[in-house]
């Protein structure tokens, strides 16, 4: 996350849980993407700007900097529309190893809400 953010709901998922990448941990309200989505849409779809000009690459490189998955802006170039919330996948396959999403909550920037391990790889002594 690199915007205040709420969470608005939270998949059933606990610590242990064996996640695939890409499936959904969370949906998550930041005021600060809804208007970065907002700008590029409106950029997108005006009738000046003509497209997905350099206007268009700096309201989508916003957008990247807030961290927002590519799935969430692709979807907002085909629908045309400003989403209410974000959906996070999961980035990796792996399990859960720490769990702090909880529905409702308020997370600042660099908090650490899923905790993932990949166990493709271990080492033993």
């Amino acid at each position: 996350m690199r915007a205040e953010s709420w969470i608005q709901k939270v998949a059933d998922v606990t610590t242990g849980t064996r996640v695939a990448k890409g499936q959904p941990l969370m949906e998550v309200y930041s005021p600060s993407v809804a208007s970065a989505s907002a700008e590029y849409i409106a950029t997108v779809t005006s009738k000046t700007t003509g497209g997905d000009g350099p206007l268009g690459r700096g309201s989508r490189q916003r957008l990247m900097n807030l961290d927002v998955p590519d799935a969430a802006i692709v979807a907002m170039e085909k629908n045309r529309t400003v989403p209410i919330a974000v959906e996070w996948s999961a980035p990796r396959d792996g399990i859960v190893l720490e769990r702090n999403a909880v529905e409702g909550m308020r997370a600042q920037p660099g908090d650490v809400l899923f905790r993932i391990v990949d166990h493709n790889v271990v080492w033993v002594m």
